[in-house]
């Protein structure tokens, strides 16, 4: 009978076999064949054992390798960072001198703009005192221009006009403070009326009549000023002829010396 492949007789002989091996040796060759065997697997077993060791060890020195090769990688990377840490050290400490630098001349030019701005600010409050002196000696020179005609007109009315009515002759008045006064004269020609007054304080005059419009048509002096005293000629028509005297003054009452002449 057969069975896996090979049958019971082939089997007895191999043990057959086996057993004469055996008994052409004694006891102390089997024991040092069987010494001999046990040497070639420790053999075997050493050899393979110091073969994954030596594969481990290539193993272990490759990665040693790469490691060593990434160190060495990482550290020529900090060297390089801690070189360009030292130029952006320079660069932060270059910056940091200029804007410094910046600063102490922003602050220079702060302090000249400051400087200027006040001697600016002097030029223009000069500017304006001088302006306003230029508008007050236009106005006092159209004033003295309108008192100097008004003397030649006088001059001229004193020979072209052969009649002079004295309409008040040095009277006197009181006006409070921020209130006026009126004076309404009949004349029966056209002509000049001649006004001269003096005051305590500033007052002014208009003078109008009933053939002009509007009503009050001169004042003396020009607007805004006021005067203390004053002498003016004015042209009149009509048959009524109105004087207004007002004082601007919120405190003090005007004490008045006037007179009025009606030349034709």
């Amino acid at each position: 009978m057969k069975r896996l492949g090979f049958s019971i007789e082939g089997f007895d002989n191999i043990v057959k076999r086996v057993g004469l091996f055996f008994k052409k040796f004694d006891d102390r060759k089997i024991v040092i064949i069987l010494f001999l065997v046990v040497v070639g697997l420790l053999s075997i077993f050493y050899n393979h054992d110091m073969s994954r060791k030596n594969d481990l060890i290539k193993d272990l020195s490759s990665d040693y390798d790469y490691v060593y090769n990434s160190y060495l990688a990482l550290n020529e990377t900090y060297y390089d960072l801690l070189s360009n840490k030292r130029v952006l050290e320079g660069y932060y400490n270059d910056a940091l001198n200029m804007y410094e630098y910046l600063y102490n001349n922003y602050s220079d030019a702060l302090d000249i703009n400051n400087e200027l701005m006040d001697e600016y600010l002097v030029l223009q409050t000069i500017l304006s005192n001088t302006t306003n002196g230029y508008s007050e000696l236009q106005i006092l020179y159209l004033q003295l221009s309108g008192d100097y005609d008004d003397l030649v007109l006088v001059q001229e009315s004193s020979s072209n006009y052969s009649d002079i009515n004295v309409l008040a002759d040095v009277e006197i008045m009181s006006i409070n403070p921020e209130e006026f006064l009126t004076y309404n004269y009949n004349i029966s020609n056209p002509g000049y009326f001649e006004v001269i007054f003096s005051s305590s304080v500033d007052i002014f005059v208009w003078v109008g009549s009933s053939g002009s419009n509007p009503g009050y048509y001169s004042r003396y002096p020009y607007y805004p000023n006021t005067a203390f005293d004053g002498t003016f000629l004015v042209p009149v028509v009509g048959d009524e002829v109105y004087l207004w005297f007002e004082n601007p003054s919120e405190v003090s009452v005007a004490n008045i010396e006037f007179s009025v002449f009606h030349m034709h």
